[in-house]
């Protein structure tokens, strides 16, 4: 903690991120920081129409804490987007046979999150809408997240190209009702 406060303290940095903590975590970050006057915090988390359950679990303890969310993965890693056949071939980032393969596996190799990708597909194409841009219009205009808070969204790419196209989609606004 001392180096994080040395980091801080020269400009390194304006929030620490408290990515992947556990309620506990972070009440034990909090108490400790609060004590030695430490920067303040912000919670990197995984965040998206279909992964929702720190709505309830973690983010009235954020609130109260003054933490901000900054949500990251608006496709669940592909969940969203991917068919279910894709999903459950566990190839590319998958794949059982690599660290984060594994953890995907674990997280989403489940049947109530294996049956959301073709309930959700089925209602985008009966809408004529593409499933990554209702996950990202979702997640900005529509989710627990809170601008006034200084919540915000971390995209991530796997080109220049699918930036800008994540970004123009949230350029469209919240989704029609």
């Amino acid at each position: 903690m001392e180096a994080i406060q040395t980091l801080h303290e020269q400009g390194k940095f304006e929030k620490f991120g408290l990515s992947n903590f556990t309620k506990e975590q972070i009440l034990e970050w909090h108490s400790y920081a609060k004590s030695k006057g430490r920067p303040s915090a912000e919670f990197p988390g995984s965040y998206s129409i279909a992964v929702r359950g720190n709505e309830t679990a973690l983010f009235p303890t954020l609130r109260e804490l003054g933490i901000s969310v900054q949500a990251y993965s608006p496709i669940d890693a592909g969940l969203s987007v991917k068919a279910p056949e894709f999903i459950a071939a566990a190839k590319g980032s998958r794949d059982p046979t690599t660290m984060m393969g594994r953890m995907r596996q674990d997280l989403y190799n489940k049947p109530a999150y294996m049956k959301m990708p073709a309930e959700f597909s089925k209602l985008m194409d009966n809408l004529g809408l593409s499933r990554s841009s209702v996950a990202h219009r979702w997640l900005k205009y529509h989710s627990a997240l809170d601008g006034s808070l200084c919540d915000g969204l971390l995209l991530g790419a796997i080109s220049s190209e699918q930036l800008e196209e994540s970004l123009l989609v949230l350029e469209k606004g919240p989704l029609e009702p």
